[in-house]
Formats: C-alpha cells, structure tokens, sequence
C-alpha cells in the first residue's frame, strides 16, 4: 500500500456511536503458505526443459502445484504462447494429474477444475504442437481455490524462441 502503520491508523477513526467495518490487504508475494504452482516447458520428445523449439515439434508443458491441505474446488489457469496449439482440443472430464479434473480449453490458456483437490504435490502436463516461429511470451499460470480465493498462487512469466 505504501503507508506505514502509522498512517494507516490515522486514516481509519472510530466513531463510538456506530460501528465501522474496515479491511485493509496487503499482498506481498505471488503465492500464500499453502499453495505454489511452478510452469515450466519440455521438448516432448527428450522431455528436457526447452527455451528454444522448431515449428512441428511437440511440446508439453509441466505445472507443478503444491497443496499443503486438502481444498474442495480448485481452478488452475495455465496460459500459453501463442505458437502453441494443444493436441487434444475438446474440453470435458478427464484424469489430470492422477486425479479427475475437467478440462476447458481456450484460444490463449486451458484452464482446470477440480472438485476435490488432495494435499500433496501434483504435476499436470499439457501436450502442444508448436505452429510459428518468432520469440513469444508464455505468461503465467495461477491455482486458486474458488471458495477461498485468498488461497491463490500464480507462476513466473517465460519467453520461448521458435525457429523454422
């Protein structure tokens, strides 16, 4: 927020003859104790981490989410480049990181819903062939449970050399 305590006390007065409801956030960091989600891309064939790939290969990419609790109704949002076209596009229910998870996909991100999400770590993996060349940013990935959306991670932001 950029105010110290003392100002931000200042800012909120009490009046004894009502009561006042006030909160005041203030985030820190890309992930809270509790959640983390890691995003990284491999060469499919060598399943190496890659930041350089050729037009046709094939790519997959690696989130790892880390849970230390178990949630009910997660959603990971996973974005991608824009060379990325995924290999399966039909959405729909699907065994996802060894547990059953729905599968949404979209132009730029696919996203993931689970209803249950158990404590533990949990690698998610994405398969896509890569369509044009060029230099592309990956963006980031974010895992969130929706009845706590203070329970919310999100990964760094990459960038990925094409070449024909």
């Amino acid at each position: 927020l950029g105010m110290s305590e003392a100002d931000i006390a200042s800012a909120f007065t009490l009046d004894e003859s009502k009561i006042d409801w006030d909160v005041v956030w203030n985030i820190k960091s890309n992930s809270v104790e509790g959640l983390n989600i890691s995003y990284e891309i491999l060469s499919s064939p060598t399943g190496r981490k890659a930041s350089t790939l050729k037009v046709g290969d094939k790519a997959t990419i690696r989130l790892t989410v880390e849970a230390d609790r178990d949630m009910d109704f997660v959603q990971i949002d996973c974005q991608h480049p824009a060379c990325f076209e995924p290999t399966d596009q039909h959405s729909g229910y699907r065994i996802i990181g060894g547990q059953g998870g729905y599968l949404s996909r979209h132009d730029s991100h696919t996203e993931v819903f689970f209803d249950s999400f158990r404590k533990g770590t949990h690698v998610i993996e994405l398969e896509f062939f890569v369509s044009h060349e060029g230099t592309y940013q990956c963006g980031i990935s974010t895992a969130r449970c929706t009845y706590c959306p203070d329970f919310s991670a999100h990964s760094s932001s990459q960038t990925i050399a094409i070449t024909h």
